[in-house]
């Protein structure tokens, strides 16, 4: 689709999508630390940023619902009356999402009295006479009839998942119908979303059979008689005012008279100070960092590449009371991790680090010290509890140290702690982020230094001097966020939960993983042959109970025992048949001992497998 010559009109359908993002995070919703639920906001941005970016729009709008009521409210007053009303929780991020459309500097279309759906029509149709190309992103089924030539459907799909594209022979092969006949299929078996009655008696698979056989719901009606199934043809010529009635209610009009005309829709280059202010705003830092340029803050970092050097470094450090700290090293599990190199700040702006390992290629000519001889000199200071030290992430550190024999003391505080104590409902405490989050500062990536794939290195194999910049850095942000982070955690009063409990318990934690978790494999081992033979005897009940042999762990299979062989109650269903997940079973097993023992043995075959 992407590869098409002719200019090319993107129209989001809003509702949709706001729809879509909300649900998708219902169960773990991303909450700023103001208590303000921002998953619309960043489910929506997340499509609309990637939408430009990797389809490159010649137009581009967004296109919303308007509250008044519509031509369809008049031709049938319970048009849309069963719809829940909107989340709360939903709702009041709608004007912020508005927000959001001005800082992308995306345009935003609504007009009273009209549905998204007949704007979008009429635009396509504005678009297609100009000799363009509509892409209407949005996973509504109603829209599907406005595709033709001219006009295709972009159906966003889950992380992970490939989008779907959808043409005319798209809308078939998915629908049972083509884009012409989605009108007239759901004038039968009718829309529950939009409390379209459709013809009482005609369901989905009706409603393909009878379009299949005679083309159109007006040949339908003209020729009810020849109708073979009686039901549908009593259904049809009881009910042919509602089939009629819903055409119109299905039907899309496109010929809204908007004041917006296209070229005025041109895509535009985002602002990128204005995103990033109000990605600040509602606290996406990843969001922030997507439109925050590299500070060019004034610096004073230094590295440490002679002996003279460290000792005047040392006789400085000695000299404080407290200072930042960080490890560089090889791995991001500490228990695996070859120490590369230390940075250290107590000052803003000004850091140093340490390098104990370098790349052994010929062609650089970095030196680095030696490592006995630095870390017998630091030991009496990281080990002194009356120094402070801050980390980020400061357990990663202390275990890294451990293994070179240096046992820290007096962790002042770990801003990556701190930033959780401050905001528990942010999904992101790495340093990058509240750097970004508290100090406006955006970090050099990791993956600047490391690449990624087949070119990806350790931190042993980038050039010292680019190490140096990366770990100074490091020290400086954590030194200039602990100032910032322990007085917010005061403001908060929450010092004695972070001195007395959280503190100390990075040492604990230290302890644990250092030590590991001991098992009894040979109990473990007696314990799974147990469960197997519990297994066993549960899978022979099933199997005399059903009647017949089955693959217990396939649910399409178990769903047809249920369902089709026991006549059990079907519950819900699913895209691939019938639901057995727990709620269902349990609910059935009031009634029938099968669900009772599937249970059961799913209970024991996932503790087997644990």
């Amino acid at each position: 689709m992407s590869s098409s010559k002719k200019k090319r009109l993107f129209l989001i359908d809003g509702a949709a999508l706001a729809y879509r993002t909300y649900f998708a995070f219902a169960r773990n919703p991303l909450v700023n630390s103001r208590g303000e639920n921002v998953s619309v906001i960043f489910g929506v941005s997340r499509i609309l940023l990637n939408l430009l970016e990797q389809e490159k729009p010649d137009y581009f709008a967004v296109v919303f619902d308007s509250p008044e009521p519509t031509f369809r409210h008049q031709l049938y007053e319970e048009y849309k009356a069963q719809r829940k009303e909107m989340p709360e929780d939903m709702s009041e991020q709608l004007p912020r999402v508005e927000q959001l459309f001005k800082a992308l500097d995306i345009d935003l279309i609504r007009k009273p009295g009209f549905e998204a759906d007949d704007i979008m029509g009429t635009l396509a149709k504005q678009a297609a006479r100009q000799g363009m190309t509509t892409v209407l992103v949005t996973g509504d089924k109603d829209l599907m009839q406005l595709v033709d030539d001219s006009t295709v459907i972009y159906q966003p799909h889950r992380a992970g998942e490939q989008v779907e594209w959808l043409d005319a022979k798209g809308v078939e092969q998915k629908m049972g119908v083509k884009p012409e006949q989605i009108v007239d299929y759901l004038a039968l078996c009718g829309d529950a979303s939009d409390n379209i009655p459709g013809v009482p008696g005609i369901g989905p698979v009706g409603a393909l059979s009878l379009l299949q056989q005679f083309g159109s719901l007006q040949k339908i009606i003209e020729q009810v008689d020849a109708i073979s199934s009686k039901k549908y043809r009593n259904a049809l010529t009881n009910h042919p005012d509602l089939a009629m009635l819903s055409q119109k209610l299905a039907t899309i009009h496109c010929d809204v008279p908007l004041e917006t005309e296209i070229e005025r829709l041109a895509a535009r280059s985002i602002p990128d100070d204005r995103a990033a202010a109000f990605f600040r705003e509602v606290e996406i830092p990843s969001l922030v960092d997507r439109f925050t340029n590299r500070s060019e803050i004034k610096t004073d970092y230094h590295l440490l590449q002679t002996e003279d050097q460290f000792k005047a470094f040392m006789r400085e450090l000695e000299s404080v009371d407290a200072f930042a700290f960080d490890t560089e090293t090889t791995d991001v599990d500490p228990m695996r991790a070859e120490l590369v190199g230390l940075s250290f700040s107590w000052q803003p702006g000004t850091a140093y680090y340490i390098p104990l390992k370098g790349p052994q290629d010929m062609a650089s000519q970095s030196t680095v010290l030696n490592a006995k001889m630095v870390l017998n000199s630091l030991r009496p200071l990281l080990a002194n509890a009356g120094i402070a030290k801050y980390g980020h992430n400061a357990k990663y550190d202390m275990i890294v140290m451990s293994k070179h024999g240096i046992e820290m003391d007096g962790v002042g505080g770990d801003t990556m702690v701190a930033s959780y104590l401050i905001n528990p409902s942010s999904h992101q405490h790495n340093l990058d982020a509240v750097s970004l989050e508290h100090l406006n500062l955006k970090k050099i990536p990791t993956a600047q230094l490391l690449s990624s794939g087949k070119s990806q290195r350790t931190m042993d194999q980038v050039p010292v001097e680019q190490v140096a910049e990366y770990a100074c850095e490091d020290a400086d942000f954590t030194w200039r966020l602990a100032q910032i982070l322990t007085k917010k955690i005061t403001d908060l009063n929450l010092d004695k939960l972070y001195e007395e409990v959280e503190l100390p318990l990075i040492h604990v934690l230290k302890r644990m993983e250092e030590n590991g978790v001991a098992l009894d494999e040979r109990y473990l081992a007696g314990m799974s042959r147990e469960l197997e033979v519990e297994l066993a005897q549960i899978e022979k009940k099933i199997t005399t109970i059903a009647g017949m042999r089955f693959n217990i762990n396939s649910p399409k299979q178990l769903g047809s025992v249920l369902f089709e062989t026991l006549k059990l109650p079907t519950a819900r269903r699913t895209k691939t048949g019938f639901s057995t997940d727990v709620a269902v079973l349990e609910e059935l097993a009031k009634q029938h001992e099968l669900p009772r023992q599937i249970l059961e043995y799913r209970q024991l075959a996932k503790l087997k497998s644990t």
